[in-house]
């Protein structure tokens, strides 16, 4: 069965690995990069609208990640494609990404990269600092969206003595309720049209001005704007963001030179066993899809998840 592919030439995480092919090929897959009529299968995560209207057979979408959003263009609705994700893959790496930007900022280690930076690195000069040090056990975490990465998150926090409160993906009402008394604001948010932009210049507002904003969810679900002038203001003591509006971002980005920001080009997903996981899921579902069973992580459009 011939697969059509963007996962190539691309970085380690997002390019098939040459045992992958041979694995796929035994198993009967013949992966392709080129626009064929007898494909009904993509399998990538950089759909367009010309991959839709170039593969006319097409029937299955599989994105090698949670988010789909490519997938959510009319003409995967109207030709009624299936689409799957991979919604468990990246669950460790994400979760455990998150506790270290908790312990970065918990332990003032963004305040030790400030005072290297000046070369002016002493315990006399960290002084000023202390008491953003923050114990675990006084920490508030709120997490807005308790998927599988939410719910991994909790049981790795709790444990520290870290208190935790998790609120669901579509309830804007418990994310103000909770936000101005959290120590972090931690966004798993997937991009819906219910949540882009809805971490805004309002919600930044409620959060307590010695908190922090953790992004490893979508960029678009941030106003990068509001996000910026909440960091400038000191409304917000720091934040750390793996995602961004778009990526990669952009050298002009204000975000670049602000001391109280820590930065990582969209890698917390990144996992070693990462294809080893992917490929074999991606041949269990082919299997399904070729006998007409139910496709495992099936999406559902209207909601976006």
């Amino acid at each position: 069965m011939k697969v059509y592919t963007d996962l190539q030439k691309r970085t380690k995480m997002y390019s098939l690995p040459e045992w992958g092919f041979t694995k796929l090929n035994s198993a009967g897959i013949d992966i392709v990069t080129e626009y064929d009529d007898d494909v009904k299968v993509y399998w990538g995560d950089l759909l367009t609208k010309k991959d839709v209207e170039n593969l006319p057979n097409l029937k299955w979408i599989h994105f090698p990640c949670v988010g789909v959003n490519r997938a959510m263009i009319p003409e995967v609705r109207y030709k009624g494609i299936t689409v799957t994700n991979s919604p468990n893959i990246f669950t460790e790496s994400v979760s455990s990404m998150v506790l270290s930007y908790i312990l970065y900022f918990s332990k003032g280690l963004n305040f030790v990269n400030k005072l290297r930076e000046e070369d002016n690195l002493t315990r006399e000069s960290f002084d000023e600092y202390v008491n953003y040090v923050k114990q675990l056990d006084e920490i508030k975490c709120l997490i807005v969206g308790m998927g599988n990465i939410g719910n991994m998150l909790k049981v790795m926090l709790e444990p520290l003595g870290i208190t935790v409160i998790g609120i669901s993906r579509n309830n804007s009402e418990d994310l103000m309720e909770f936000i101005g008394d959290s120590d972090f604001v931690i966004n798993l948010l997937p991009l819906t049209t219910q949540t882009k932009s809805i971490f805004n210049k309002k919600v930044f507002g409620k959060m307590k001005n010695n908190s922090y904003f953790i992004n490893v969810g979508r960029g678009q679900t941030v106003v990068e704007e509001d996000l910026i002038e909440a960091l400038r203001s000191k409304t917000i003591l720091g934040c750390a963001l793996d995602v961004f509006n778009v990526e990669p971002l952009s050298k002009e980005s204000e975000l670049w030179s602000m001391d109280n920001v820590l930065i990582t080009p969209h890698i917390a997903n990144v996992n070693k066993n990462y294809w080893k996981t992917q490929i074999e899921l991606f041949i269990s579902n082919l299997n399904r899809f070729r006998t007409n069973n139910t496709l495992l992580n099936v999406v559902n459009l209207n909601r976006g998840y």
